[in-house]
């Protein structure tokens, strides 16, 4: 699963001319305008034919103008005009109507009635959330969330991702609880993703029940429950999410959680494929080629492989390689195996890198014959040369004194090899007597330093402990007060989430006793329904649904 959320959990982009607006009732009657629109003068346009709204529209009513829009936009009571039903909501939205600025947006974003322009669409859709509704603050996080029309900043798209969630805006809630989970434009924070998750998951968001789902089973936020992980990915696998249908095929191909059955591995793996999901066309590729829970059928595993291959699935692309290579399935082909081994190769597949690469490399020390890579070259070592014992160094004589009544004579030699004569020097007997006192005073005075630098030492050592001491026991006072001051807080925090997961609670069990309601299978689809054909894989978040 890739790292980037926006690239693997959306589905396929409804039909979104068909809720771009919400004014359309249950029970139409012909030549009569849908919705419960009403104006600022108060006219409620749903029981207003729709020559009646033309007239309200010319005369500048906001509400009728957009309720003419999306007349022409969906065709309904008149003949579809994409150009007339841009002219009418524009009129609408430079009244400041948000749900007109919405379309405007959505108009743009998709190029109906309009050149495309993303840009243009981001600053209706700003227009609109700033105004509080909850499907343009959503659009908007999108295009933040994609870069599409402004800047690509996730930490915008969670702010208004979150603005749309408070107002109970479902796709919001599931993808806020998406960017918690994985620390995306805002902290990472596993408890509060998945009450998000869990939220939309019970106004049956298939995206939200999938990776809620995840979340048990990995214990992430919630307390790890593999049954209760498996029933909210089999959820979504119903609702048709690709995702969620390729990982319920791993589970039955493996046992993970349930009895392991490939024939209803191979089931779910053909559901995601028929999607478009690239991992379950390697899988069933895998699964034809190999006879697991289905007969081996060498044509229907390339076919599968190739499928997957194309759109990049390394896995697919090695298996490709072997194809062509042995002949499997299809004729041999030695540069098209290279082809998809090199492709495969490139994405880091790393039995393909070994065959790509060629011969093993050669054993060390021993380099090849045939390699080009420059060996580090080292000087020759130096020639050694014989270490001698130390001559004795010849020092002159010491000097020979001559003794006489008062003096003393110093015969000094000459230097060697100078040819000069000695010389004689003569000092005073008091002078020499007095040299061996200078230096028996200079030798009690070198004695008694080694015991003043101890001294020393210790004196800075008694300081140094003192100080050490001192600051020990400040911190230590410090560490107190601080973990007094984290306990009070942790009082604080404890009884403020204690509120929020009552709040919580009370909402959960009131959209469980919702979906459990003897209406809920009308109203939501619950149940063992058959799951809707697979849609289109859309590799850009999808839009909103609705702009109720």
């Amino acid at each position: 699963m890739k790292s980037l959320i926006w690239r693997r959990v959306f589905v396929a982009r409804w039909f979104w001319s068909l809720a771009v607006v919400a004014v359309v009732v249950s029970a139409p009657r012909p030549g009569v305008a849908q919705g419960q629109p009403v104006g600022a003068s108060g006219v409620n346009w749903a029981t207003k034919t729709m020559d009646e709204i033309r007239q309200g529209a010319e005369k500048g009513d906001a509400v009728a103008q957009r309720v003419l829009g999306n007349a022409y936009l969906t065709g309904q009571g008149m003949q579809q005009n994409l150009a007339q039903s841009v002219v009418w909501f524009r009129k609408a939205a430079d009244q400041k109507d948000p749900l007109a600025q919405f379309a405007m947006g959505m108009l743009h974003d998709e190029g109906k009635g309009v050149p495309q322009d993303r840009k243009e669409a981001a600053r209706w859709f700003q227009l609109a959330a700033e105004q509080n509704l909850p499907e343009a603050q959503y659009n908007l996080g999108v295009c933040y969330a994609e870069g599409e029309g402004v800047a690509k900043s996730e930490v915008e798209a969670v702010k208004w991702f979150r603005k749309a969630a408070e107002q109970r805006d479902v796709q919001a809630q599931a993808y806020l609880g998406l960017a918690l989970r994985e620390g995306k434009g805002v902290e990472k924070n596993s408890a509060e993703a998945a009450t998000w998750l869990r939220r939309a998951a019970y106004q049956n968001d298939m995206v939200a029940q999938f990776f809620l789902g995840m979340m048990h089973r990995e214990g992430d936020g919630v307390a790890k429950d593999i049954p209760d992980a498996l029933k909210w990915v089999r959820r979504s696998a119903e609702a048709g999410y690709a995702e969620a249908q390729y990982f319920l095929g791993t589970a039955h191909f493996s046992g993970e959680g349930v009895e392991r059955d490939q024939p209803a591995a191979v089931q779910w793996f053909q559901k995601a494929a028929a999607a478009g999901h690239p991992r379950a066309m390697a899988a069933l590729g895998q699964a034809f080629a190999k006879g697991e829970g289905v007969k081996a059928d060498a044509a229907e595993a390339l076919k599968w492989n190739r499928q997957a291959a194309e759109k990049g699935e390394a896995s697919a692309q090695y298996q490709m390689g072997l194809a062509y290579q042995s002949g499997t399935g299809v004729a041999a082909n030695p540069a098209e195996a290279q082809k998809w081994l090199v492709k495969a190769a490139e994405q880091g597949h790393p039995q393909a890198r070994a065959m790509v690469g060629g011969a093993a490399p050669a054993a060390v020390g021993k380099p090849a014959a045939n390699s080009n890579i420059l060996a580090k070259a080292f000087p020759p070592p130096l020639q050694v040369r014989e270490v001698r014992a130390a001559e004795p160094t010849e020092f002159p004589p010491a000097p020979v004194a001559t003794s006489s009544t008062d003096t003393v004579k110093i015969s000094l030699p000459p230097p060697p090899g100078s040819g000069q004569k000695s010389e004689h020097t003569e000092i005073s007997k008091a002078a020499a007597a007095d040299r061996p006192e200078r230096a028996t005073s200079e030798n009690r005075r070198a004695e008694n330093l080694p015991m003043l630098m101890l001294m020393l030492a210790v004196g800075m050592g008694v300081v140094a402990v003192t100080c050490v001491l001192a600051v020990t026991a400040l911190r230590g006072r410090i560490a107190t007060l601080s973990e007094e001051l984290q306990a009070t807080k942790f009082e604080l925090v404890k009884a403020n989430v204690s509120l929020e997961t009552i709040r919580g609670l009370v909402e959960e069990l009131s959209l469980e006793s919702k979906l459990h309601s003897p209406d809920a299978m009308d109203r939501t689809g619950g149940g063992a329904a058959t799951p809707k054909p697979p849609e289109q894989v859309s590799f850009r978040p999808q839009r909103t649904r609705s702009a109720a």
